[in-house]
């Protein structure tokens, strides 16, 4: 990104560029009684290193208070501007720098990062400012007057303008929006207008489901399978679809009393995002899906499910899988926003997990998407503790 610009300054050149520090300041005088000088800016490493800002959408207001009187000029990308001032030896020079992320809509511009300096200009005068001179915090920071400042959000992908939405309930993905006359079709197949759903959440990184949380025979090691889950929503209901095993290496057999020790999905929704350290009983749920009904039933399942043992009352919802021939074995549900308590531009909590069941018997292996990976010992979490979930929303 080309960060170079010029403001002229009468004798004094006031130049955005790339610079050791955040900015220097270096005056002389130039034997007419005023004083000259080069000023050098460039964005913090605050704001430089921060992922989620965009670089391309970023701007400084610099306000100037000369003998003049006070303006402001503003650097915006490839928008050089003139402008002059004086300032007498001796006389007081004030500047103020504010960085600003441009982002549109009723956000508008976000204010990042400060730095201030007043000194009367006399002799000769470096001013170097380290990024560490800048602030981001206090009134005018805190866009949505949730006590966290803009900069701070960006950094946790956390939205400056939702006061629901912080860094302590970051969002790990947006949900998209279909038209609810090209919803899909609840049969586990894969349809075309599943290409339209979320596949990737907000870092840009595949909604997979490769967290190894129990190893009792595992076949892939911990960060490598092909589970993955998307979903989108219509206002009225979210849709859910999750890729399981490829069928050439599958054995999905339905041999146990318990649902965990066989292949099957668990859904967990949080519908109003609490995350507390138990399920409370109103919107916290957790929903086993078998990829079969019974053993003597290979054709799938759209009926059998078990709730969780601390879930809240299940609400009816339409689900289906697919034993496919071809591909990968598949989940689809379609769940009623109202009923799991969700509601849009809120976050609420989710996480998808699959227990695998290589070869009759016992659960070999259970993955998750947001839970952390076992290390030394088998680590199973969510479905005791709803703050394990992650953390969605749909837009």
């Amino acid at each position: 990104m080309d960060w170079k610009k010029h403001l002229f300054l009468g004798s004094v050149v006031l130049a955005l560029s790339a610079c050791t520090d955040s900015a220097r300041l270096t005056t002389s005088p130039d034997g007419s009684g005023d004083v000259s000088g080069t000023f050098e800016l460039s964005a913090p490493e605050s704001i430089l290193s921060a992922r989620a800002v965009n670089l391309d959408a970023l701007f400084a207001d610099v306000v100037i208070r000369d003998d003049q009187g006070s303006r402001t000029e503003r650097f915006e990308q490839g928008t050089p501007i003139t402008t002059t001032f004086s300032v007498a030896q001796g006389s007081r020079l004030e500047v103020t720098v504010m960085w600003y992320e441009a982002m549109g809509g009723s956000t508008g511009d976000l204010l990042l990062s400060t730095w201030s300096m007043s000194r009367d200009i006399t002799d000769n005068t470096t001013i170097n400012v380290p990024s560490s001179d800048y602030t981001s915090e206090g009134e005018g920071f805190d866009k949505d007057g949730d006590n966290f400042s803009n900069l701070t959000e960006l950094r946790a992908n956390s939205d400056p303008d939702n006061a629901s939405i912080t860094p302590e309930t970051a969002l790990d993905v947006e949900i998209r929006w279909v038209n609810p006359a090209e919803a899909p079709v609840i049969d586990g197949l894969y349809d075309s207008i599943w290409n339209n759903a979320s596949f990737n959440d907000v870092a840009g990184e595949q909604l997979s489901i490769d967290n190894l949380m129990i190893n009792q025979g595992a076949l892939r090691p911990d960060g490598n399978t092909e589970f993955r889950w998307f979903a989108m929503h219509d206002d009225t209901f979210l849709y859910v679809f999750v890729l399981g095993e490829n069928v050439d290496t599958a054995t999905p057999i339905r041999d146990s009393t318990s649902v965990w020790n066989d292949d099957n999905i668990n859904l967990f929704i949080d519908g109003n995002n609490s995350k507390g350290s138990s399920y409370d009983g109103v919107d916290d749920r957790h929903i086993f899906v078998p990829l079969l009904n019974s053993p003597e039933n290979p054709t799938g399942n759209s009926t059998v499910f078990v709730a969780g043992d601390f879930s809240a009352p299940m609400p009816d919802f339409d689900f289906a899988t697919c034993l496919c021939s071809a591909g990968q074995h598949t989940w689809e549900f379609k769940l009623p926003l109202a009923g799991f308590g969700i509601t849009k531009n809120e976050p609420f909590g989710f996480e998808v997990q699959l227990d695998e069941d290589n070869d009759g018997g016992a659960r070999d292996a259970r993955w998750g998407w947001r839970h952390p990976s076992r290390t030394s010992s088998d680590v199973d979490n969510t479905w005791t503790t709803p703050s394990f979930m992650g953390t969605a929303i749909i837009k």
